[in-house]
């Protein structure tokens, strides 16, 4: 058994074999540009000599220069707020699906038991989340009023207090969707008191409103001098006349999109007045993670459309994530905090860069500087953060479920125009490639890029277990045996060399045990061994790493041994299994066919 003290030691020399076999083609983000120091050149006014005069147009001079502080607006009417951010560069958005505070539910019954502290119900990993965030946005799945009367024949009709609004302050939500099938539940004056309720609460809302001009208004955020805008329609109870209803020019209701015209006309004017533009669609089945034609269909027209994100929602439960010309869509976030039922859910989380660009020739549009996926789990009215085993879990279902796979990983990034440019999308979804090849086809065709071995060293990852090392280790020698065949057979070669020290110290000590060697094989053994950790303790990337030689000398021969043990069993193998998918991998490592794990 090896100690834990030894992980990180073991886990850096199984960086370091693989890096010294692919250290040449290897390659990831270049830093962030530095942000360049423009010095205004001094203006030269010539004014009269009197000091009354001087010091008028100083001051006037000052006025001139004076950079004018950005308005703040709170226009609840045109829908348009001012947004403060963490980071004047980037904009950090933050998303989760349906959320219920329904008083006839357990769920507020629980709440109420907590003390009525929504920190009671969700964990404060992910509250810090929700409020860090510097826009955080949610389904708000019902009505807020003492009005109405339920729809008839509906089998659930929610309701909250108007009081329980403040439970959205507490959460940290900027935004919520109100185009859903669950907002009209009591009516026509239930919505309208709604509106009244998020007005007064100073929460934005979107997707519904007491005329069709409301309803169909986007919410316009301002943030580092730029303008993200925020659509939502509804898709569910696809009838004729259906029980949610559409507003009107003269009556409350929602946004719908089963036919996308109007939505389609929203999201082209968001569009066109601000720098990005995300829809939060409410579409497909109740309880199933399968995504439906319709849905793929109305990503595509939103798409084009103009539309930079789409996230969505209703179906109680994970749906996939797929990319449609560049555009991120998050088919369903599933519930997030809405019953006592145990399911998987999580957080989206896509930041922008809103930085702007000191030559007017650079291209200055807002775009995604990352997309992730945190995963987390509803269960007995709480939402919580999880472990890393369940993180790997929900991770590697979502991605089973979802069109857009990576299979090797790695740790190239670039930015979105290359992607463009280069035809890196094409090429990523009909090969397997990671960084060693890619890096490679990129130099062919020109682009610029920089070698960086600590992307891969310095990660996350160094903390788990050696058993997720073990599967990712497979994965990269997997990949040189299809991708690059001959770095795969040197790969072999090292794994001879690293195998002999181990197996010479093992045959020493058998040998001075038995009599049959001297102390002087020993010894030399560890004089070999001394050397090579001091040798591999001594490079660059580890300079900071000061371990006593000891532990390099353990953490050498448990990496070899595993190494070796990882090595020998891709010899036979003709594809890999990646995230609950197995590929069929053929030559230059092209995939050949796929099947889902059951």
């Amino acid at each position: 058994m090896i100690s834990k003290s030894h992980n990180k030691l073991i886990i850096t020399l199984l960086s370091i074999t693989l890096l010294s076999t692919s250290l040449s083609s290897m390659t990831a983000c270049s830093q962030k540009e530095q942000a360049e120091v423009i010095e205004l050149e001094p203006k030269v006014i010539t004014v009269k000599t009197d000091s009354d005069y001087q010091r008028a147009y100083e001051e006037a001079l000052e006025e001139e220069l004076d950079e004018p502080e950005e308005e703040f607006i709170y226009d609840d009417v045109n829908k348009i707020y001012s947004k403060e951010t963490a980071n004047p560069d980037e904009v950090v958005m933050r998303f989760v699906g349906d959320v219920c505070f329904f008083d006839g539910f357990s769920l507020m019954g629980a709440f109420r038991d907590r003390g009525s502290d929504i920190a009671n119900c969700i964990d404060a990993n992910l509250l810090t989340l929700m409020k860090d965030a510097d826009i955080f946005m949610l389904n708000n799945e019902f009505c807020y009023s003492e009005r109405g009367t339920p729809i008839e024949g509906k089998k659930y009709a929610f309701r909250s207090k108007p009081s329980n609004v403040t439970i959205l302050a507490d959460m940290g939500a900027d935004i919520v969707s109100l185009a859903n099938n669950h907002a009209y539940d009591w009516g026509p004056d239930a919505l309208s008191d709604t509106v009244d309720v998020l007005n007064n609460a100073k929460v934005p809302f979107v997707g519904a409103g007491k005329d069709i001009y409301e309803a169909m208004r986007p919410v316009y955020f301002k943030a580092n001098g730029r303008t993200i805008s925020f659509v939502s329609a509804t898709q569910i109870e696809r009838l004729g006349n259906p029980d949610t209803k559409e507003a009107t020019e003269n009556s409350p209701g929602v946004l719908r999109t089963l036919d996308p015209e109007k939505a389609c006309r929203v999201i082209q004017n968001a569009k066109e007045n601000s720098d990005f533009c995300v829809m939060y669609v409410h579409w497909g089945s109740e309880n199933t993670d399968l995504v439906e034609a319709s849905q793929r269909e109305l990503a595509k027209k939103y798409v084009e459309s103009g539309v930079d994100l789409i996230i969505g929602d209703h179906s109680h439960c994970l749906q996939g994530i797929d990319y449609i010309e560049d555009v991120p869509v998050f088919y369903s976030l599933g519930n997030y905090w809405f019953n006592s039922k145990t399911v998987d859910t999580g957080i989206a989380e896509v930041v922008l860069s809103t930085k702007m660009k000191d030559d007017a020739n650079q291209d200055n549009s807002v775009y995604i500087k990352s997309v992730r996926f945190i995963p987390a789990i509803q269960r007995n009215f709480s939402t919580s953060s999880v472990d890393d085993s369940e993180k790997e879990r929900i991770l590697s279902y979502l991605q089973g479920i979802s069109s857009f796979t990576q299979l090797w990983g790695g740790a190239m990034c670039f930015r979105l125009s290359a992607f463009r440019r280069y035809g890196v999308r094409e090429f990523w979804m009909t090969n397997v490639v990671d960084d060693c090849s890619l890096a490679d086809r990129l130099i062919r065709l020109g682009a610029r890029i920089r070698l960086s071995g600590d992307a891969v060293l310095m990660t996350e990852a160094r903390e788990h277990d050696l058993g997720v090392w073990h599967h990712w280790m497979d994965r990269q020698i997997l990949f040189l045996k299809f991708c690059i065949p001959y770095q795969w057979v040197l790969l072999g070669v090292l794994a001879c060399l690293m195998l002999l020290p181990v197996l010479w110290a093992v045959l020493a000590v058998l040998g001075v045990l038995l009599g049959k060697l001297s102390f002087g094989w020993l010894v030399g053994v560890l004089v070999y061994a001394a050397a090579l950790a001091l040798v591999l303790r001594s490079w660059a990337h580890f300079q900071e790493a000061v371990f006593p030689v000891w532990r390099w000398m353990v953490a050498f021969c448990a990496s070899a041994c595993m190494f070796v043990w990882v090595y020998l069993g891709t010899i036979l193998a003709e594809g890999v299994l990646w995230q609950g998918i197995w590929y069929e991998v053929g030559h230059q490592g092209r995939v050949i066919r796929m099947r889902r794990q059951k």
